[in-house]
């Protein structure tokens, strides 16, 4: 597939499963050490009786070790388990937030990549000039405002004072303006930083020196061999960054009220959702298994030199 032979394809994701059910063991015990679902389901004033035979309906009476692998068959056959809070399949609660999630972060992505690329390439063309000061400059200040700072500072600027957007919840375009823009400013900045480097690395290799010399244009060297062979390095991080989009989005959803994933996951640590917390995870994982295995691909498509085996 895309000159990526299947077999290598398969052979990378049954690598992963034991890495997955590693996590899955972890996250499964780990939550359980937080405290007992059925009695914050019930308040501090059910009676022990009312705990206990909620703890049974919800089989958290059982050893824990059989519950494990009661949920482990239960995912060979497709079902990831009942919130114990929303009484619903945990895959239909997922189902219900992963569009939003996966919106928002395309759309980071997105506006990063449109951002991020030229930047990077405008900084490098221009090394040791004003405007690359300029964009190093700002590269830095990208890479330090964390994505909760700059969410609140969005809301007090173009919610608060000037009026022109909505700071909480979804439905149309003007929604995701503020997140998307919150979300992506940091991975802007280091895609940003890396492509100047990549672009500088590769405007010192004698290829690039030779074709100068036979008179290529600048602007067919540029966009043709420049920017083509610096793309190894920004599609490494661009593949690994959308999942991290998607799990970083916990804060930039909670702030701005987006019903994805991320805050689906806060609501189920305070209320000790352990199954829907499980489900999730799971969800992320496989998203950057996938993600690292695209990335494989997309090695095979920008660089012909690259031999799978």
């Amino acid at each position: 597939m895309f000159g990526v032979p299947v077999s290598y394809i398969a052979g990378r994701l049954l690598q992963a499963v034991p890495t997955l059910l590693v996590l899955l063991a972890l996250v499964f015990f780990l939550v359980r050490l937080t405290g007992d679902p059925a009695q914050l389901y019930l308040g501090d004033f059910a009676t022990p009786e009312a705990v206990a035979e909620l703890r049974s309906t919800w089989g958290l009476d059982r050893p824990v070790y059989l519950q494990f692998f009661d949920y482990v068959r239960g995912l060979l056959k497709g079902d990831l388990g009942q919130s114990l809070r929303y009484s619903k399949p945990v895959a239909t609660l997922i189902g219900e937030r992963f569009g939003a999630s996966l919106g928002l972060a395309a759309a980071g992505l997105a506006l990063s990549v449109i951002v991020s690329l030229p930047l990077g390439t405008i900084a490098a063309l221009n090394r040791g000039r004003w405007l690359d000061n300029l964009i190093r400059f700002l590269i830095v200040i990208g890479q330090a405002v964390p994505r909760f700072y700059l969410a609140i500072l969005f809301i007090l600027l173009f919610g608060l004072y000037l009026r022109i957007l909505p700071t909480s919840g979804s439905g149309t375009w003007r929604h995701l303006v503020l997140p998307a823009v919150a979300l992506s400013l940091p991975t802007t900045a280091l895609l940003a930083r890396l492509t100047r480097s990549a672009v500088l690395d590769v405007i010192s290799q004698d290829f690039i020196r030779t074709a100068r010399a036979k008179g290529v244009p600048p602007a067919r060297i540029n966009y043709r061999h420049v920017l083509r062979n610096s793309l190894m390095a920004p599609i490494t991080v661009i593949t690994i960054q959308f999942s991290q989009l998607i799990g970083g989005s916990v804060v930039v959803e909670t702030v701005f009220g987006w019903p994805g994933l991320g805050q689906l996951a806060i609501q189920s640590v305070y209320t000790r959702d352990f199954v829907l917390i499980q489900g999730i995870v799971l969800v992320m994982t496989l998203i950057v298994i996938v993600v690292n295995v695209i990335t494989d691909v997309a090695y095979g498509l920008i660089d012909p030199r690259v031999r799978y085996r």
